[in-house]
């Protein structure tokens, strides 16, 4: 099966917990492979400049490549290919006035958007590969390793942190960084989200899974924060 079609659409809005905390907001470019069935895989990059230049350039050069040369398509946009090169290489000027350079040095060390559109690209490629086999992605490459992954915030506005203060404070008036683990469920829910569970619907479902994902240490029934 052949690639038909590359195609992409820029979406962005708010990021709450932009760096350095405060409000930002954030860019993705989310990009379709279409193979020759009508299946098509999804992949997705972050948009910066000259994304969107090199996902048009991966489209103009390898439609018409097999959906299962997923390395060689990769290795070839980054690294380009010595003669002989594969059949049907483009050359000259493609469609949209893009100019097609099929050799480079292997020895090159590409970053930046040729590396972030060739990822989203891949993630497609294998999202489609995974389809038309009838397997999840995750088969092909290496198979299954967990169930589930906790999600780490990296980042927290400094908002997020003041309401956590404020109601750790309640909990803790004695400022000694304990807090007694069966007050906990009640102070999750009076913590706005994403620190907390204030005012989110099915609110005690939501602080129970949290509590327990947490999987947070205890000292003689209290739990330290530091």
């Amino acid at each position: 099966m052949k690639i038909t079609d590359i195609r992409m659409m820029r979406l962005y809005g708010p990021r709450d917990h932009g760096v350095g905390g405060g409000e930002a907001k954030i860019y993705k470019v989310i990009i379709r492979v279409d193979g020759e069935d009508g299946q098509y895989g999804l992949g997705e990059c972050d948009h910066f400049s000259g994304v969107r230049e090199c996902i048009n350039y991966m489209k103009a050069y390898f439609v018409g490549r097999s959906i299962f040369s997923i390395n060689a398509v990769i290795s070839e946009m980054l690294y380009g290919t010595a003669a002989p090169h594969p059949e049907g290489t483009p050359t000259g000027i493609m469609p949209g006035n893009i100019n097609a350079v099929k050799f480079c040095s292997p020895t090159a060390t590409p970053w930046g958007p040729a590396v972030w559109a060739a990822s989203g690209v891949d993630i497609a490629l294998t999202d489609l590969v995974g389809k038309v086999l009838g397997t999840p992605a995750y088969n092909l490459l290496g198979g299954k390793f967990r169930d589930q992954s906790r999600v780490y915030l990296d980042r927290s506005s400094p908002d997020d942190i003041t309401d956590f203060k404020e109601v750790w404070a309640k909990y803790d008036p004695d400022a000694d960084n304990f807090v007694p683990s069966r007050h906990l469920e009640e102070m999750i829910k009076e913590i706005p989200p994403p620190l907390g569970r204030m005012g989110v619907r099915n609110q005690d479902h939501e602080t129970n899974t949290l509590f327990l994902r947490l999987d947070l240490p205890q000292v003689n029934g209290e739990v330290r924060f530091h």
